[in-house]
């Protein structure tokens, strides 16, 4: 039996669902296809689960019947008192759709709740990108082919199958350089591969190899016992001691008989594809490409054409997710997967050229991972489309930024960062910096960069200082004037200040042990961001909670595809800093230079953004050609006194003394003695530190530390409740929180103590350490205000190389590819994997094809 329904006395606004629509929720589960276009559903959206939203949104969330349960660890979402929990109807929706899945943990990216309270308001828009119950869509029988500057593949199809194994031409790919065993005694192969030859065996002994020999596709014929090989019916029989060699021509049929059985495939020729359907055998992927290829080909419609020939270079392809997945599983060694991702574009027009993923399958998740039988994220999206931490990457465009609002600031000097002891761990000394220029940042934050002299702008991106990126940060809230007072000392325009900068936020500030105190208002714009929207096409000061699905399906383009917000899933996410809305000046505004807090990219955008500055024109990326045309002459408004700082550091960087100076070791070197390769490029470490909105317990606890409520820290046991001991139980520590009353936790003492345990165990993944932490005699006076979980570090890099005449101007290459890698992983024994990966590149023989376009030497980097 269902519950008694609530009365308006009892709930307020929500009222109870009728018999009939309970009924009519039952009927949906079984009608899904029939419900989703009630409810407004594109009629080919497949990784969009709107009708699922819809009627958790109006039928479930928004009749007040899911809450939060915050003594959970993690917290979940459970049935309200409201819910129908009896009712077969609610039963059943349970468990036919996403709901009971997502109720297993309350996640911020899934789940929207009501500001300070418990009850669940929605789905956030974005949840799911995957396929799934109520998301199913109209079948599009087309394909999306690779740009077209290749000839038609030969390819072998299985018929038992439906398998191709493309015979790719000797030096097309690096990726396909080493040929392909097929066992015939083994299990039959299933997806797409491609290598320059296929050998066929039977109990380890070849039977035949089939290869590509120019224009034609050759069978080499072995005597291998037990197996008789037929070509069009006919036994192929060669003499003792030499192969036979037979040419095959198209829609042939290569035959092996063994065992009692027969294996065939028919030779076809089939246009590069990134997915095909073939007739009777379903659909072909390319192995890299099929998560953004699903997402695509659900997007589209009945009146799309059939061949949409998108800007993918096959051989750039192959060989970009050879490089990023041959490092990958190196670094993964296996372990957990994580996410990786690789991007090249043309940097004059935008064309995507490749987009390596990892992972990409469940073989390269941990054992525990694969075992899931529910889809894992990390494998349902195309990682070059999600925006991730990049680290010290985003000091390039951040500067140029600030550069172009006050050009003076590219004569900034001043002192690296001291060796010194972490306001939040007495017992540790870094190389690292908490006041800065006079102001407390409110956090600690590392820099090993040293430099006899003090730091320039080009010493800063050479070796990518941490204290000069942030000092630039500080500085552009100003106009570069100091107030009175003492500081360490820093100069512009050749002029030395020894007082703390002239800001809006520093007046009447209090002066605490790391110097004045700032006082950032929420509702201040922040003058230069204004450039990153102009430069970058970004949003600076958005919402930067994520609640508001935002995807740049405009890479689609001009193709008259319909209904562009159908591309969402195959699209990258749009870059939001929102930087109007800073708390806290160290998590909130500085740590967005250092690609920490909001100051997250994707790949896609960050190639974007390199391309730009180099070329200084106003290129977007596409997955169609044309699909946004640059017109001829049309040039960003860069303004040469902040453009050429940032050009000359970013050389540095692949020069002998960067960070990236193995770039530079591997550039091709054109053999036409008026021709030259410039490399630009930025390394970065990100701190894989999870930055974001403050959570409800996080705010909560805050309350409660400002109140001046009881709360202490020690090292060893992190913190606690006085009222309660050091080593109190979870229900002790909450039963005393209840006792203090409404003054400290405006009656939610269960968030207080989730927030305590949370910070509790980041301190003990950081060995103790609670980063923002404030303490006075081991009393707690401030609570950190994001949200954070300790992950470890990646590696990113992002690097354009430029094929100039010689004494070209840097901003006019005759071709130029950027090349983005973001690897959310690295170890001790391999600290820079995104080099390594761009460095392979560089050196790969397709790439150098594309770049130098004739006959060049690699550089001597690529002997290693």
């Amino acid at each position: 039996m269902a519950r008694a329904p609530a009365t308006p006395a009892r709930r307020g606004a929500p009222a109870w669902l009728a018999p009939g629509a309970l009924a009519a929720l039952l009927l949906a589960v079984v009608i899904a296809p029939a419900l989703l276009a009630a409810v407004g559903r594109p009629a080919s959206s497949v990784y969009e689960a709107r009708g699922y939203r819809t009627l958790v949104n109006e039928l479930v969330a928004g009749r007040g019947w899911l809450k939060l349960d915050t003594r959970a660890e993690p917290m979940r979402v459970i049935p309200s008192e409201w819910a129908p929990v009896d009712d077969p109807a609610f039963r059943a929706f349970l468990n036919g759709s996403y709901l009971a899945a997502d109720m297993k943990k309350a996640d911020a990216s899934v789940w929207r709740v009501e500001e300070g309270g418990t009850r669940v308001l929605a789905i956030r828009p974005d949840a799911h990108r995957i396929l799934g119950p109520f998301a199913t869509g109209r079948g599009w029988n087309g394909s999306l082919l690779y740009r077209g500057d290749r000839q038609a593949t030969p390819v072998l199809v299985a018929r038992a199958t439906g398998a191709e194994l493309s015979l790719v031409a000797q030096g097309e790919s690096h990726a396909a350089a080493a040929a392909q065993t097929i066992a015939l005694d083994g299990a039959p192969p299933r997806g797409a591969r491609a290598a320059q030859r296929y050998a066929f065996t039977h109990d380890d002994e070849t039977a035949a190899v089939v290869l590509r020999a120019g224009d034609q596709t050759l069978v080499q014929v072995f005597a291998a016992e037990g197996v008789s090989v037929m070509l069009e019916g006919r036994t192929l029989a060669p003499r003792e001691g030499a192969p036979l060699i037979v040419p095959m021509r198209p829609h042939d049929t290569l035959g092996f008989r063994h065992d009692n059985r027969e294996t065939r495939f028919d030779l076809d020729l089939a246009d590069p594809a990134i997915s095909r359907s073939l007739p009777g055998r379903g659909r072909v992927r390319d192995a890299g490409l099929d998560s953004f290829a699903r997402a695509a080909e659900g997007a589209m419609g009945e009146g799309d054409d059939n061949r949409i020939q998108l800007t993918i270079d096959s051989g750039l392809q192959a060989a970009a997710q050879t490089a990023l997945e041959t490092r990958a599983e190196r670094l993964r060694a296996g372990g957990p997967g994580f996410p990786a991702g690789v991007t090249l574009m043309d940097a004059r027009t935008g064309e995507v050229l490749a987009l390596g993923t990892y992972p990409r399958d469940r073989s390269q998740l941990s054992g525990r991972q694969a075992a899931s039988l529910e889809p894992d994220p990390l494998i349902q999206r195309n990682h070059n489309f999600d925006r991730l931490p990049v680290g010290s990457v985003a000091k390039v465009p951040f500067s140029l930024a600030i550069l172009q609002s006050n050009p003076s600031l590219a004569t900034l000097r001043l002192q690296p960062a001291q060796v010194r002891a972490l306001s939040t761990d007495r017992d540790k000394t870094k190389r690292s910096f908490r006041e800065l220029l006079g102001v407390d940042i409110g956090m600690d934050i590392e820099d090993h960069v040293t430099a006899e002299g003090g730091l320039d702008f080009r010493s800063f991106l050479e070796k990518s200082s941490n204290k000069y990126a942030a000092a630039l940060m500080l500085l552009a809230l100003g106009d570069g004037s100091a107030m009175a007072g003492a500081s360490e000392p820093w100069s512009l325009d050749g002029q030395t200040r020894g007082g703390p900068p002239a800001l809006a936020i520093l007046r009447g500030a209090p002066r605490g042990p790391y110097g004045l105190v700032p006082r950032p208002r929420r509702d201040v714009a922040v003058g230069w961001a204004g450039q990153l929207p102009a430069l970058f096409a970004v949003r600076a000061e958005g919402d930067a909670s994520g609640e508001a699905s935002a995807f740049d399906t405009g890479a689609w383009g001009r193709m008259g595809l319909e209904r562009r917000e159908r591309f969402a899933a195959a699209s990258p996410e749009i870059e939001d800093f929102g930087l109007s809305d800073i708390g806290d000046i160290g998590p909130d505004y500085i740590m967005s230079i250092l690609g920490g807090a909001r100051g997250r990219w994707t790949t896609v955008k960050m190639a974007e953004a390199f391309s730009r500055i180099v070329t200084r024109r106003p290129v977007r990326s596409q997955f169609v050609a044309g699909a946004r045309p640059v017109a001829a002459g049309e040039r960003l408004a860069i303004r040469d006194e902040a453009w050429r700082p940032v050009m000359e550091g970013m050389a540095a960087v692949a020069g002998p003394g960067g960070t990236g100076h193995a770039l530079g070791e591997a550039a091709p070197r054109p053999l036409d003695a008026t021709l030259e390769v410039r490399l630009f490029a930025k390394t970065g470490t990100p701190n894989l530190d999870r930055f974001g909105a403050r959570t409800q317990a996080n705010a909560a606890l805050a309350r409660y530390v400002e109140r001046g409520c009881p709360l202490a820290w020690r090292r060893g046991v992190g913190l606690y409740l006085p009222q309660a001991g050091l080593r109190a139980g979870r229900d002790k520590v909450f039963d005393a929180v209840k006792r203090l009353g409404a003054r400290c936790h405006d009656g939610k003492p269960e968030l207080v103590v989730q927030e305590v345990i949370r910070l509790n165990a980041l301190g003990r993944a950081r060995g103790g350490a609670i980063p923002g932490l404030t303490l006075a005699n081991g009393q707690v006076m401030g609570i950190p205000t994001e949200a954070v979980s300790y992950s470890g570090i990646g590696h990113a890099v992002a690097v354009v190389a430029g094929l100039y005449r010689s004494g070209a101007p840097d901003d006019q290459p005759i071709r130029a590819l950027s090349m983005v890698v973001n690897l959310q992983q690295r170890t001790e024994a391999d600290k820079t994997p995104a080099v390594g990966v761009a460095t392979r590149l560089l050196c790969d023989p397709a790439v150098r094809a594309w770049l130098i376009g004739g006959p060049s030497r690699a550089g001597a980097g690529c002997a290693r």
